[in-house]
């Protein structure tokens, strides 16, 4: 057992008899089974309000080497939960997470809640996301259009995270991975309303970014129209008018 692991077994071990500890789970990597041999043990320790502080000062963050103590009170760690807070941008951190301690129940339950977009936002969420994507596929296209390719790379790359935050939302408010999971999320939980498989997507996403290609950049667009109107978003793609007509058909060479 190398140091890291046993520095962590023996806190894990820790915790379950500590009354002070309510939650304990790793997050990054190693709480998605996709660790690496570089990959930290991101620990966190959910404890009573009361004691926080004290705890903070037992456990401090870069302690170990290898080993990374992050400290919430049950208060502090309920606060991350709400979408919209100064934390949700690391809301994804949490997905696929599994507690290893739960003792009143509701750590699994946070978990999970900070794990996806909320339902009562998931619609408004998807809507935004998806006039970003096409708003900036429509850039790149006109500076194809222009004869501006480096201009056009960069708009295409800026339109992918927000495609990305389409596909994974209309699938039970799943959240956009960071890229370093992408291959893996696609693979273990397939995007099963695209019509398309994990190879397909990445290639896809590769050629648009090495080249903003025209061909694939318009037939990514009707596969999410066609995708997007079944889910009732038709009305966002009818409100650009006739500019989207002109994403799906321009062809630089019938100009």
């Amino acid at each position: 057992m190398n140091s890291a692991k046993k520095i962590f077994t023996n806190i894990y071990e820790e915790a379950q008899s500590d009354p002070n500890i309510i939650g304990f789970f790793l997050g990054g990597s190693r709480g998605k089974g996709f660790q690496t041999a570089y990959s930290d043990y991101d620990t966190y320790i959910i404890v009573k309000d009361s004691i926080v502080k004290n705890y903070k000062e037992r456990y401090p963050f870069r302690k170990y080497k290898g080993v990374d103590l992050i400290v919430f009170s049950l208060s502090e760690f309920k606060k991350c939960v709400p979408w919209g807070s100064p934390e949700a941008f690391g809301r994804y951190s949490f997905s696929h997470v599994k507690a290893l301690i739960d003792k009143n129940g509701k750590i699994q339950e946070l978990l999970n809640e900070m794990a996806k977009v909320p339902e009562k936002y998931l619609s408004k969420f998807i809507a935004e996301s998806l006039d970003a994507y096409i708003n900036f596929l429509y850039r790149s296209l006109k500076c194809i259009r222009d004869g501006d390719i480096e201009a056009a790379r960069l708009e295409a790359a800026i339109s992918i995270p927000y495609f990305l935050d389409v596909v994974f939302a209309i699938h039970n408010g799943r959240l956009r991975p960071y890229y370093k999971y992408l291959k893996w999320e696609l693979e273990t939980f397939p995007l099963t309303k695209i019509p398309l498989d994990t190879g397909e997507i990445i290639s896809m996403l590769m050629i648009i970014l090495d080249s903003a290609d025209l061909k694939t950049q318009q037939q990514l667009l009707r596969i999410i129209e066609e995708i997007l109107r079944n889910e009732g978003f038709g009305k966002l793609f009818e409100s650009w008018g006739s500019d989207f007509p002109w994403m799906i058909a321009f062809n630089p060479s019938k100009r």
